[in-house]
């Protein structure tokens, strides 16, 4: 018999076999040395590291009947492949509270292209519709709560403390903070590690005025905490949120877009700035806090400013998925100076230089706009994980 041709049966003995019934279920990936047939009917990806013929052959084998096969050729790249393969698995059991009361409707804002459902039939992800009664009744909860508002206080004054400067009052930031609040609570209600809120539709419904709340600090807060939160209910921003965030391990920065091809830059604008992008075990970043809407509006909605002027040189990744389509665009930048650092709305901005933006932006006619910005070059990563997440990077 040839040793690299051992069938499963020879390799596991009888009295085991249960075992492994039992407990394949829970396997991510198998291991072997071996060609060991049989175990592609249980579907899992199977990986042989070396830098022979066999593991070649054994892979390729796999593919054709429909098995992820994998040949590492050391064991540097098997680490990668088994990290690649935990943010899969990360994304695939992300559950995504989505506050909206247009369930499964086609989202007011062009930006956020596709639906709730979209995303779970293409990768996996779950999510949970929440209406705005539900979502503002447990607000309400909070806000009536000596202890809610006793952590809300507490959060406010350390926000306001650790804040060079802060244009917005307290009771404003106060607010903000029971939404965030409140998302965390509903989230845990229904076992979310994402969050994502159509800010159009709230503020078209003039809750947001009335409560004088934006969704603005608690994407901040979130992303600070490491759960995944996108603005303007952007489902594709969102899931290129989660790719960078579980890639990296760093919150990333969201916006709408500006070309420049004349000056080779992309402008990249919103107001929610996280605090930890440099890395979720970092210090924060230095920031003043400033209102989104104008004192006439009554200068409520709290927004975190960072001056991106700060990391000149710094080296970016910018994406966008098309979960649909299964696309993505993704560059390698270089910060150049930020903007709008104290004015009001989404304004914020970080003025990037990447290699071709004219390229960047025909790409966009595939994909969207609302670009995703983390700190560090991970191009190389995320082409990785297309090529087990089968969606192909542009």
């Amino acid at each position: 018999m040839d040793v690299k041709d051992i069938t499963i049966q020879d390799i596991i003995k009888p009295e085991n076999w249960e075992k492994i019934e039992a407990d394949v279920s829970d396997v991510d990936l198998f291991l072997t040395s071996y060609r060991i047939h049989g175990l592609e009917k249980y579907n899992k990806p199977i990986a042989w590291v070396g830098n022979g013929s066999w593991n070649l052959d054994w892979s390729a084998f796999l593919r054709n009947v429909g098995v992820e096969g994998y040949a590492p050729y050391d064991w540097d790249e098997l680490n990668e492949l088994i990290s690649l393969l935990r943010i899969r698995k990360a994304i695939q059991k992300t559950k995504v509270l989505v506050v909206s009361d247009r369930p499964g409707k086609p989202p007011i804002c062009l930006l956020a292209s596709i639906k709730e459902n979209d995303l779970k039939e293409k990768f996996g992800v779950d999510y949970q519709n929440v209406s705005y009664k539900e979502f503002f009744d447990e607000m309400d909860r909070i806000t009536l709560s000596e202890t809610g508002q006793r952590k809300a206080k507490d959060m406010t004054d350390r926000l306001i403390e650790n804040s060079k400067n802060t244009f917005i009052r307290k009771e404003n930031i106060q607010n903000d903070i029971n939404f965030y609040l409140t998302a965390k609570s509903v989230m845990n209600k229904y076992n979310c590690n994402a969050f994502i809120i159509r800010c159009f539709e709230l503020c078209g419904s003039h809750i947001a005025a009335d409560r004088k709340i934006t969704p603005c600090l608690a994407n901040i807060l979130l992303r600070d905490e490491g759960y995944p939160s996108a603005c303007e209910g952007d489902l594709n921003a969102l899931f290129t949120t989660m790719i960078a965030m579980y890639v990296s391990r760093k919150p990333v920065y969201m916006g709408n877009t500006i070309y420049d091809a004349e000056a080779n830059i992309l402008r990249i604008t919103h107001d929610a700035a996280t605090l930890k992008m440099k890395g979720l075990e970092q210090p924060d970043l230095p920031y003043e806090i400033q209102p989104f809407t104008h004192e006439t509006a009554g200068a409520f909605g709290t927004t975190v400013r960072y001056d991106f002027s700060l990391d000149k040189g710094q080296a970016v990744t910018v994406l966008r998925a098309n979960p649909v389509r299964r696309l993505m665009m993704l560059a390698k930048g270089e910060i150049i100076e930020g903007t709008g650092f104290r004015e009001t709305g989404c304004s914020l901005g970080v003025n990037i230089e990447i290699p071709d933006v004219k390229e960047f932006y025909h790409k966009g006619a595939d994909i969207g706009s609302h670009l995703v910005v983390v700190y560090g070059d991970y191009t190389k990563e995320i082409r990785k994980l297309g090529e087990i997440m089968n969606y192909e990077v542009v």
